[in-house]
């Protein structure tokens, strides 16, 4: 009886880490490591943001070690400048910054990352935003022009393979776009 309950208990266990953890916050540009706790940077693994964020907050989700789908539908990308994104001196907005979910000292991607959604505001990626981010397979995007980015953005992401979400008044415009004509597209939001 006492090796069933331990058993019982060691399932119990293994089934809560596993379990999916998420988390709406809303944001002001450079607020994300001050909205959540030490506990759900290393736990959360989906996450959903409103409100404004920054190249700030790309670092905070970079460091989220499980993380693996995230919401930026309804954000308002905005510039930052500052010496808190090392790779460059600035950041535009309505832009995923260059690095944002690469590590360029380790050459790393985020590999937990699986699916992202981003807002219709998105014009452009920078170089290697999504590099080696070995197990993003699905994007949504609802804007209906096509973000501007050079291949590097997704170095290392198999994007023939990559599903990405658009909607159907969209799809002809993605399917001719450079870059963007690489993926499996579909329709449907």
């Amino acid at each position: 009886m006492r090796k069933i309950k331990l058993c019982l208990l060691c399932s119990l266990l293994i089934w809560s880490v596993q379990a999916q953890i998420s988390k709406k916050v809303e944001c002001k540009s450079g607020q994300l490591c001050k909205l959540l706790t030490q506990s759900e940077v290393q736990t959360v693994n989906e996450l959903t943001l409103t409100g404004t964020i920054d190249a700030r907050d790309f670092i905070t989700m970079k460091k989220m070690p499980v993380l693996s789908v995230v919401d930026l539908k309804d954000v308002t990308i905005n510039a930052y400048s500052g010496s808190e994104w090392r790779y460059a001196d600035s950041t535009n907005a309505n832009e995923i910054p260059a690095f944002a979910f690469f590590n360029a000292s380790n050459g790393q991607g985020k590999e937990s990352l699986v699916k992202i959604r981003l807002p219709r505001s998105v014009l452009t990626f920078g170089d290697y935003a999504f590099a080696n981010c070995s197990k993003l397979k699905e994007i949504q995007i609802d804007s209906e022009i096509p973000p501007e980015f050079s291949l590097l953005a997704f170095d290392g992401v198999d994007i023939h393979n990559c599903k990405l979400h658009v909607s159907q008044r969209a799809v002809d415009a993605y399917k001719d776009k450079e870059g963007w004509n690489h993926f499996c597209i579909i329709e449907d939001l």
